[in-house]
C-alpha cells in the first residue's frame, strides 16, 4: 500500500492510502501438504547434524522439487527407534517480481501423536512494504494429510 503523510498544524501526522494493496498473505492456499508426485524431485535420507540430536532427531529424511514457477521442500525428522518427531512442509510460488510461500511445521510426541502444529503464508517481491506475513494453527485437514505425507515421504525417500 502506497502511503501519503499528511501534516496537521497540531502537530498530528495521519498516513492516507493512496494507492495499492499489499499482496495478502493466505495461510492454505498452496497444497504444502500435497503428496509429492513419483516422476519429480529428489530424496536424501541424512544422519541428522549435532544440533537436531540434541532436539531428539537421529535422521533427516527430505524431498525436494522444484520447476520454472514451484519451488518444494519437505523434511521429516525421525527419532533412533524411526519414529517421528518432527515435519517440516515448504512451497514458493515465484511470478515475476512477487512471490507467495507457505510452510507448515508439526511436531509428534514419542506415542506419534500431533502435539502442535504452525502455518505460515507469506508473500515477497517489490517493494517490499506491499507484502504480507501471516500465520495460524493447524487447519482441520492438516492431521490426516500430515499423516499420509509421512507415510509417502518413508517410501519414497526410504526411511
Amino acid at each position: 500500500m502506497r502511503h501519503g503523510v499528511i501534516l496537521f498544524a497540531t502537530a498530528f501526522v495521519a498516513v492516507a492510502s493512496v494507492a495499492g494493496n499489499a499482496q495478502a498473505a493466505r495461510v492454505g492456499r498452496l497444497p504444502v501438504l500435497e503428496l509429492p508426485r513419483r516422476d519429480v524431485g529428489s530424496c536424501r535420507n541424512d544422519p541428522a547434524t549435532a544440533a537436531l540430536q540434541r532436539q531428539g532427531i537421529a535422521r533427516l529424511i527430505s524431498f525436494q522439487s522444484s520447476d520454472s514457477s514451484r519451488h518444494r521442500l519437505v523434511s521429516l525428522g525421525t527419532n533412533a527407534k524411526g519414529g517421528s518427531v518432527m515435519i517440516m512442509a515448504m512451497m514458493g510460488t515465484d511470478q515475476g517480481r512477487r512471490g507467495e510461500s507457505e510452510s507448515v511445521k508439526v511436531f509428534f510426541n514419542t506415542d506419534g501423536a500431533i502435539i502442535r502444529g504452525l502455518r505460515r503464508a507469506f508473500t515477497t517481491g517489490t517493494p517490499t512494504r506491499l507484502s504480507d506475513d501471516r500465520q495460524l494453527g493447524l487447519l482441520p485437514a492438516d492431521t490426516l494429510a500430515v499423516r499420509r505425507l509421512d507415510a509417502a515421504l518413508r517410501q519414497r525417500c526410504g526411511a
